[in-house]
């Protein structure tokens, strides 16, 4: 079973899924498979990816991931508002990583200042911009989090450290907390340098990738 940070949680995805009036439903009581959300980078990447605009993105979202709550349908509206937010935070994220090694740039102000506008959060700290955003990415998460339960599973080899979430943003916000609190942290969040794209992607611990994709890449070259 795979496994990131020590935690382990496995996530339910029905054999099929449609849209019906509004909703996105699990046609199916049957499970087609269950994996662990927190043990690679894959449903970060997604969340980036999912075109919400199109009912067949969003289907071929849910059919490899799942819907975001433990219920079998959902509202396409949420739907869209929660992967809205996903990308906000996650943005906000990118651009604190990358100031911890510089200074803000004005993309990077307008960035923070889409996230801190759009936060739900009633909370309002102080002090600059940067650490204004920092605050409320923690409190958005913290707020996210809110009714998660752990528990400890004896194996032959210690214990595993089993995670018990609610919905899957919950384990979405989970694995960003442990990737902003860690030291070695196994996710380094960066924002496409394709003005184009902007998409937030993983490039590595050492964060040396600039580009989402090979093709954000050559689109850029040709146009220098």
């Amino acid at each position: 079973m795979l496994k990131q940070h020590g935690f382990v949680f496995m996530w339910p995805v029905y054999e099929s899924y449609g849209i019906d009036k509004g909703y996105i439903k699990a046609r199916s009581n049957f499970v087609l498979s269950n994996y662990n959300p927190i043990s690679s980078d894959e449903l970060f990447l997604a969340i980036q990816r999912v075109d919400t605009s199109k009912e067949r993105s969003i289907l071929k979202f849910v059919s490899r991931y799942g819907l975001l709550t433990n219920k079998s349908e959902e509202l396409i509206a949420e739907f869209k508002e929660k992967i809205a937010e996903c990308r906000l935070v996650l943005t906000a994220c990118a651009v604190i990583s990358r100031t911890e090694k510089g200074s803000l740039t004005e993309k990077d102000k307008h960035y923070l200042q889409e996230f801190i506008a759009a936060s739900p959060s009633s909370y309002q700290p102080a002090g600059s911009f940067i650490e204004i955003a920092k605050s409320l990415v923690y409190t958005t998460i913290g707020e996210k989090l809110k009714g998660v339960s752990f528990t400890a599973v004896p194996q032959k080899s210690g214990f595993a450290r089993n995670a018990e979430f609610s919905s899957l943003l919950q384990a979405f916000y989970f694995r960003i907390y442990l990737d902003m609190t860690t030291d070695s942290k196994s996710l380094e969040y960066r924002i496409c340098d394709n003005p184009a794209c902007s998409r937030v992607f993983s490039a590595g611990p050492k964060g040396i990738r600039r580009y989402d994709a090979k093709t954000c890449s050559d689109t850029c070259s040709k146009a220098r």
